[in-house]
C-alpha cells in the first residue's frame, strides 16, 4: 500500500512526467518596452505543448489612440499569420496602452517544417540554450 501511495504522490508531483521551460527577455526602443515570455512543457523529452506572449507597452508621448492601433495592426496581422498554421491558434489583446498577442501551440497538430523552424523539435536543454544565446533568461 505504501508504494502505490508513493508512486501516485510522484505522478502528482512531477505533472504526470511533464517538465517546464520558461525563458522570458525584454528589450525597450523608442516610445515602448516589449516584454516576451515562452512557456515549454515537455513530456518524454518533447514539446508536448507551448505558449508565447508578447507584451509591448507604450510609453511616455507615444501613448496615444494611435500609436496603439497601429502596434496592434502588427500584432493582428502576427496572430493572422500564427492562426493559419495547424496545431496554433493565437489572439491579441489591446488596452490600457498595452498590446499583448499570445500564441498557444500544440506541436503534435504542426507540420514538420514548421517544428524544426519554430524549434519545437528540440531537447528541453537545447531549447535552454537556443533561448540563452539569444538573450533570453530560462528557468
Amino acid at each position: 500500500m505504501k508504494k502505490i501511495i508513493v508512486i501516485i504522490m510522484l505522478i502528482f508531483l512531477t505533472g504526470c512526467g511533464s517538465t517546464k521551460l520558461v525563458c522570458t527577455g525584454e528589450e525597450s526602443g523608442t516610445g515602448y518596452l516589449l516584454k516576451e515570455k515562452y512557456v515549454y512543457t515537455f513530456k518524454k523529452g518533447e514539446v508536448s505543448k507551448a505558449t508565447m506572449t508578447v507584451t509591448r507597452s507604450l510609453l511616455g508621448s507615444n501613448k496615444t489612440a494611435e500609436a496603439l492601433a497601429d502596434h496592434k495592426a502588427v500584432a493582428d496581422a502576427a496572430a493572422k499569420y500564427y492562426n493559419d498554421m495547424d496545431g496554433v491558434t493565437a489572439s491579441v489583446n489591446a488596452r490600457n496602452d498595452k498590446v499583448t498577442l499570445t500564441v498557444n501551440i500544440n506541436p503534435s497538430k504542426m507540420k514538420d517544417v514548421y517544428k524544426k523552424q519554430y524549434e519545437l523539435n528540440l531537447s528541453i536543454e537545447d531549447t535552454r540554450k537556443s533561448f540563452e544565446e539569444k538573450g533570453y533568461t530560462c528557468e
